[in-house]
C-alpha cells in the first residue's frame, strides 16, 4: 500500500486486481453518490442480519444511507465503484445517528424502534480513548484481495493514539482470520441464546481489541 499523488491510498489486491489497483479514501472526500454504493456493499455483506426487517435491499439503502456519518467512513474504489468499506464510532461521535421518526417511518412501528436501539447503543462501552471498528465489509465479487485488511491499516493510521475494538461472530473465520493478522486478540465473548444460533447460525459474539 501506498499513497499518491491524489493523497489516496493506493492497494493492490493479494491476487491482484485484474490488473488494476484499488483506492481508500475517507468517504466525506468523495461524491455523494459513493454513499449509496457504500450501504449497497453493506446491505449485501449483511443481508442476513438485516432479514428481520423485512424490506427489499433498495429500501434498506434508502433508509439506512442517510444515518452515516460520511466521516466516519472508508470506502475502497475500483474502477469509479465502491468494492469494499470499514466504518467506526467514538465515545464522542457514533458513526450513524438516526432518529426514532426515521426509523419507524421506514420500518415500521415496532421494527423501528429495534433499529432504533440497535444503531444508538453500542455493544461495548467506549472510553475516551477507544476506537470501535463496527462494519467491515467487501463486495463478495472482490473478497480475498486484501481490501478488508487495507481498509483497515487506513483507518488506523487515520484514527491514531487510540485503542481500538471491535466484535465479531464464532463462524465468521475469515475476519477473525483478518483482526488477528492485524494484532488483534479475543478478550472476550458472550453466548448467544438458542433461537439467535438457530436463526443467524452463530453461537458467541467475540470482542477483540488492539493497542497502538
Amino acid at each position: 500500500m501506498f499513497v499518491n499523488d491524489k493523497g489516496w491510498a493506493q492497494c493492490v489486491g493479494d491476487e491482484g486486481v485484474r490488473g488494476m489497483a484499488y483506492f481508500i479514501e475517507r468517504l466525506d472526500k468523495l461524491n455523494q453518490r459513493f454513499l449509496q454504493e457504500a450501504v449497497a456493499v453493506l446491505v449485501i455483506s449483511f443481508h442476513r442480519d438485516l432479514a428481520f426487517l423485512n424490506r427489499t435491499d433498495e429500501q434498506l439503502i434508502k433508509a439506512i444511507a442517510p444515518t452515516f456519518r460520511r466521516e466516519q467512513m472508508y470506502v475502497a474504489i475500483e474502477n469509479d465503484k465502491v468494492i469494499g468499506l470499514a466504518v467506526y464510532s467514538t465515545s464522542k461521535a457514533y458513526s450513524q445517528v438516526i432518529s426514532l421518526r426515521h426509523a419507524i417511518r421506514s420500518f415500521g412501528i415496532w421494527k423501528g424502534y429495534l433499529c432504533w436501539i440497535s444503531m444508538n447503543r453500542k455493544p461495548i462501552r467506549l472510553a475516551d480513548d477507544q476506537c470501535y471498528i463496527e462494519d467491515v465489509a467487501t463486495h463478495p465479487e472482490h473478497r480475498r484481495k486484501g481490501v478488508a485488511h487495507a481498509l483497515m491499516n487506513v483507518l488506523m493510521q487515520d484514527v491514531n493514539n487510540m485503542e481500538y475494538v471491535l466484535e465479531v461472530v464464532d463462524t465468521n473465520d475469515a475476519a477473525i482470520s483478518v483482526y488477528t493478522d492485524l494484532g488483534f486478540h479475543k478478550y472476550h465473548a458472550v453466548k448467544e441464546n438458542k433461537h439467535v444460533q438457530k436463526t443467524l447460525g452463530y453461537s458467541e459474539r467475540q470482542y477483540m481489541k488492539r493497542a497502538t
